[in-house]
């Protein structure tokens, strides 16, 4: 705990990774959300939505709701079948281009993250422990950058948010990936969510 970077000089930046709006299964519509990081002094914000055919394969296009302080990525959580468990993949993909392609039939998640990867995206395996994400699972995916290794949201829906024990799985096979948390925000009140 003592080795933490933010009291060494240099800016930090506060900010999201992993949120959802009215455009998949969040409560409150882009705007919204983004409003509500800005009044808690984020400095930017990544809306992922479902990128699931239910939802419209969304993107959403929040470049109209950037400022001088805050600024928005484009992004989403992709999803294809299936993993070693038989669950849909939940990957979080950042700076995905808008006419980002859904995914094909018979694309994997490994594949799907690949090609994210290959438009520029920044790529995250997204609460492995809330769908049971194995080891083989996550070696399969060479284009990962990161591992959400908390994740807030999970964490009060089923207390399964936190993932070190992967990432440290991962780094004991000679894979190392970067971490980040994430709150996974729906804006829900009592529902639960799904992810």
């Amino acid at each position: 705990m003592y080795q933490l970077p933010f009291d060494r000089l240099g800016r930090f930046y506060r900010g999201n990774l992993h949120t959802h709006s009215t455009r998949s299964d969040g409560t409150l519509p882009p705007e919204a959300v983004i409003e509500a990081y800005q009044q808690q002094g984020y400095d930017f914000l990544a809306l992922t939505d479902h990128f699931l055919d239910s939802f419209g394969f969304p993107i959403t296009d929040t470049r109209a709701l950037r400022s001088s302080d805050f600024t928005t990525l484009l992004g989403a959580e992709l999803h294809a079948p299936r993993t070693e468990l038989g669950m849909l993949w939940h990957i979080i993909a950042v700076g995905l281009p808008l006419d980002f392609a859904p995914p094909a039939a018979d694309e994997t998640g490994p594949a799907l993250a690949s090609r994210a990867a290959a438009s520029g995206a920044f790529v995250g395996l997204a609460h492995p422990a809330w769908y049971t994400l194995t080891l083989n699972d996550a070696r399969s995916v060479a284009a990962a950058d990161a591992i959400e290794v908390y994740n807030a949201g999970i964490a009060q829906w089923n207390d399964r948010g936190d993932a070190w024990y992967l990432c440290d799985l991962l780094l004991a096979g000679g894979r190392r990936l970067n971490a980040y948390a994430a709150d996974n925000a729906h804006f829900l009140s009592t529902r639960r969510g799904s992810s």
